[in-house]
Order: C-alpha cells, then structure tokens, then sequence
C-alpha cells in the first residue's frame, strides 16, 4: 500500500532512525496517504503510542486547502 518512493523513510521511521520529518513533494505525490499510512500502523504496533493530528484552518475548509497550496505544503 507504501509508494516505492516512500520505502526507504518507511524503514528509517520502522528503526526510529530520526524523531522528526519534514516531507516534501507537491500535490499527488502521495506523502498525505503514506502519513496517514504510517499512523495508524504506529499506533497497531505499539500499545504506549498516541497520535494528534491537526491541520491548520482559515475561516473556511476551502480557504485552509487554497492556503496550504498557496505556502507550498
């Protein structure tokens, strides 16, 4: 279900290689659904492990999409 272009951060997050990841790539390039992926198999992995997720918002759902275009994330 991992992009091939995700396995090698996909083995580095596995070994706890790093505690921080700053993921790059434009729209398409599947880092969203590779995140979402890595969640929820941290979580069924490791009984002690919780996870937040927050996604900055303007005023409306459409502004906070156009915004995170817009800044490049």
């Amino acid at each position: 279900m991992i992009d091939p272009s995700f396995y090698g951060l996909h083995y580095d997050i596995k070994n706890h290689e790093y505690s921080n990841y700053w993921l790059k790539g434009g729209r398409g390039s599947t880092k969203s659904s590779f995140i979402s992926l890595e969640i929820i198999m941290g979580i069924m992995t490791d009984t002690q492990v919780n996870a937040v997720v927050l996604r900055k918002v303007a005023v409306a759902l459409r502004d906070s999409i156009f915004l995170s275009i817009s800044l490049g994330y």
